[in-house]
């Protein structure tokens, strides 16, 4: 759901490499984790502290930073006075999101007032929350919850198909094979496995969403009979993407990016779908 960029990152890639492109993806990830979406560096501690949660040394960070303010994609005002980094590409990319929950996201001139108050102790936040914050729902927690969701979802993609011995989401294997038949399911697996070895193309991490996108390609049908209820009603929260979920061909899917939703435990993850 990252900013969409070309500029930046081309320089980045030609200057350092994929160490440039790695950091670029790591920080815009830190950001929109980070309370109110900036990060104050102005005192050396928060300053080690950020790289090493991005994984560089200081050093390197302080280039990277630089690069990217000389590209336009942080602002240089704030960097050059304050230390602070902020991308104003990031907000803009966000801003639909906050919309859709009567929220804003922080203007360039609300951080200035803070930083030039002299009583203001904000700093700007570098914790990352790892749970969705349940109660009243705060504006960061409209970013956080789609990602610690899909965190969940990853750790739990652990089942390996009984036969074919390849990782599975167990959840998604069995609402597929009550849909379309464990045979249906079984076959487009072998397929997309048979594809990979063939082409020589990356393993899929969860093969049975592999399945589910290799049947919709290919127009599989559903058994005669086959229930397929969505309960749209419980409505899903906006896709990382700030797309809105909506109900196709018996799913819950995002408009924009096709990301697959379901329902469990009471609560909507957003499931990953690799390859």
């Amino acid at each position: 759901m990252y900013v969409k960029d070309g500029r930046t990152l081309t320089v980045l890639q030609h200057k350092y490499e994929l160490a440039g492109v790695g950091f670029f993806t790591n920080l815009m990830r830190l950001l929109t984790d980070t309370p109110d979406h900036y990060l104050n560096l102005s005192s050396e501690s928060d300053s080690l502290y950020m790289a090493s949660k991005i994984g560089c040394d200081e050093e390197s960070m302080t280039g990277y930073i630089e690069t990217m303010v000389t590209t336009n994609k942080l602002h240089n005002e704030l960097w050059k006075t304050f230390k602070i980094v902020y991308c104003p590409d990031l907000i803009e990319s966000l801003a639909p999101l906050y919309e859709k929950r009567k929220a804003h996201t922080i203007t360039v001139e609300e951080i200035f007032r803070r930083v030039s108050d002299p009583e203001s102790t904000f700093r700007g936040a570098l914790n990352v929350t790892e749970t969705p914050v349940t109660g009243a729902e705060t504006p960061q927690s409209i970013v956080e919850y789609s990602r610690v969701k899909e965190r969940k979802e990853e750790k739990s993609a652990k089942t390996r198909h009984p036969t074919l011995d390849v990782p599975m989401n167990q959840t998604r294997y069995t609402s597929l094979c009550k849909k379309f038949g464990k045979a249906t399911v079984d076959e487009a697996i072998q397929e997309r496995i048979d594809w990979e070895n063939g082409k020589g193309k990356p393993k899929a991490k969860d093969y049975a969403s592999a399945a589910a996108s290799w049947m919709k390609k290919d127009g599989a049908e559903p058994l005669p009979g086959a229930q397929v209820k969505v309960d749209m009603n419980n409505h899903p929260p906006a896709c990382d993407c700030g797309g809105k979920v909506v109900a196709v061909d018996g799913e819950a899917t995002c408009r924009e990016c096709g990301a697959w939703w379901e329902l469990t435990d009471g609560a909507w993850a957003r499931m990953v779908e690799v390859g």
